[in-house]
């Protein structure tokens, strides 16, 4: 699920993924030699994650590396059930488009038909909006985590919750149909629905039409925390060089909390070549992706996302609960495909690319560029030792993504190392191959720098699966308003909440008394940027200009109003 995840932005799901170092290596290692690098860093004092292929119907390949409880000395086993986070929306898609298949649902019913207690909000928002992911509904894990939850921590939630953050939103963020924003609290509104419809949960009615029909003993959802699954992964973050235990994200059903192993998977993806239970109407619905109301295809179906992979077409989910991460990848016209299940937060993205390119890489075209530079890392002819203090500073500053203002790129030196840093998401440590292009091979991204005759670096292009350009910003801290004109306390009335905003050694942070002190900078006037939760920040001004509230979100949650209050 992911509460960091905003849209589609850039690297925002993939910054999830930051606490395992870059590993060095040479340019003429192959994909095998770079996967066993990467694999051999898991051991029995680190979490683990297991690796399955399939083939025409068969698990080729399996492997299990590291620890599933560090606590017990339990080491990660093929059979080890394990979360999938957000790769379980495709069983909660399979579910709806079985019951629409049998006509005891409709994909355009209204949700409100289901739950009349929901607001009117004047368009209508239907089933199918709600697993396309363009329902205009606030994204529940951000809005919790933006009112004060601290869900990593261990807050845990009902699944009814996701009703409560709908009814206490004023309006939809967009019109229904109008824009593709992924949003787990359509899943967990389906999942009620499908147990209204059914008179079961969701579990027993996976559990009846699809764990059992196809012999995936081992799949279950874990649906409140205190759920024993025998021999479970647990999740594991990373701080300080240290792992630390992390619950589950529990009350989510219908958009995580499934659990299960490799070789159920592989049944599972065995079954998508043919669709044995639901048939090609099934399949259809699932596989199609849905249009906007403009006419423009998104490239997720139901629970899916369906695209393309060096011209080879692509099902595919991930999943990132709060520690556990997912990839389930499917090619259809191969009949084959692979997953990583893991953990560990800090799953290095490489791992799951490199599995592909070991086992498919001979179907796919030939790597971009860009995708070229970031696999192999470095270039022979370049040493990046040659970078001096002074090539590495010229190039730090803060970059505005022109596809979205809001999201700003920090570059800053640190031990003699150059970082990047998104929005509302940790440091990255980036690797020189050029003396002006950097990798983050855990990331697959790569920051390519444009140095001007005289030395200037007025912007960057992120290589990241499309070129997105930024541009530098100047630094306006002196020139915008006094940081006095914005400190007060603000409460928003749809979550209930207050934050604070300080001066604090002539900068400004922003105080939840759950979530600490968060460090704000001004992207220009009034508008600022903080970290998640609360990373998007827009000073609101009445007719004498002065500041009467603020409005706020963080990528899947925006707009969310506080007013300025004395107290």
């Amino acid at each position: 699920m992911g509460i960091t995840n905003f849209r589609q932005r850039l690297i925002s799901l993939a910054l999830l993924m930051l606490s395992t170092p870059v590993l060095a290596s040479t340019g003429e290692e192959t994909p095998s030699d770079r996967l066993a690098e990467l694999l051999d860093e898991y051991d029995s004092t680190t979490p683990g994650l297991v690796i399955g292929v399939v083939k025409n119907g068969e698990l080729v390949h399996q492997s299990a590396h590291g620890m599933a409880d560090l606590t017990h000395d339990q080491p990660f086993r093929i059979d080890t059930p394990t979360n999938l986070g957000s790769t379980s929306k495709q069983f909660t898609g399979f579910a709806i488009a079985l019951l629409a298949s049998r006509n005891q649902l409709s994909l355009d019913d209204d949700i409100r038909e289901y739950f009349p207690e929901l607001p009117d909000f004047g368009p209508t928002v239907t089933l199918r909006h709600l697993v396309s992911h363009t329902s205009g509904y606030r994204e529940i894990l951000n809005t919790l985590a933006l009112a004060g939850w601290r869900l990593m921590e261990g807050d845990q939630f009902e699944p009814r919750e996701a009703l409560t953050v709908i009814r206490r939103q004023p309006e939809l963020q967009n019109t229904p149909g109008e824009e593709f924003n992924y949003n787990n609290t359509g899943f967990m509104l389906l999942a009620q629905v499908i147990g209204q419809v059914t008179e079961s949960s969701l579990g027993e009615y996976l559990e009846a039409e699809v764990f059992e029909p196809l012999g995936m003993n081992a799949t279950q959802i874990r649906s409140r925390s205190g759920q024993i699954i025998e021999d479970r992964s647990i999740g594991y973050t990373e701080k300080d060089e240290t792992f630390h235990e992390t619950q589950d994200i529990s009350g989510a059903d219908g958009a995580g909390g499934v659990y299960s192993t490799v070789g159920d998977m592989a049944r599972w993806m065995t079954h998508l070549n043919q669709f044995e239970l639901g048939g090609e109407a099934v399949e259809d619905m699932m596989t199609t992706p849905f249009e906007l109301n403009n006419g423009k295809a998104t490239n997720y179906g139901m629970g899916l996302y369906i695209d393309e992979y060096r011209g080879v077409t692509r099902w595919q989910h991930g999943g990132a609960d709060a520690a556990h991460r997912s990839h389930f990848v499917y090619f259809p016209e191969l009949n084959g495909g692979y997953m990583v299940f893991s953990n560990h937060a800090g799953l290095p993205a490489a791992i799951p690319r490199l599995v592909a390119e070991v086992h498919f890489g001979e179907h796919f075209e030939q790597e971009t560029e860009s995708e070229a530079a970031v696999d192999n890392r470095s270039d022979a002819t370049f040493d990046p030792d040659s970078l001096t203090s002074r090539d590495l500073s010229r190039l730090t500053g803060r970059y505005e993504l022109e596809a979205d203002p809001d999201f700003i790129l920090n570059v800053f030196v640190e031990e003699g190392q150059l970082h990047v840093q998104g929005t509302g998401q940790p440091a990255l440590a980036v690797e020189a191959v050029t003396p002006t292009e950097f990798t983050a091979q855990e990331v697959g991204a790569r920051f390519e720098f444009h140095v001007t005759e005289d030395g200037s670096v007025p912007e960057l292009t992120l290589h990241q699966g499309q070129a997105m350009k930024a541009v530098r910003l100047e630094d306006e801290e002196s020139e915008g308003p006094s940081i006095q004109d914005y400190t007060g306390q603000y409460f928003s009335e749809e979550l209930q909440t207050v934050y604070t905003v300080e001066s604090e050694d002539d900068t400004l942070v922003i105080r939840h008394r759950r979530l600490g002190a968060i460090p704000m900078a001004r992207i220009r006037g009034d508008r600022f940027s903080g970290e998640f939760p609360i990373v998007n920040i827009e000073f609101q001004r009445n007719e004498d200009g002065e500041v009467t509230g603020i409005t706020a979100g963080n990528g899947r949650t925006s707009n969310v109003a506080f007013e300025r209050f004395e107290p």
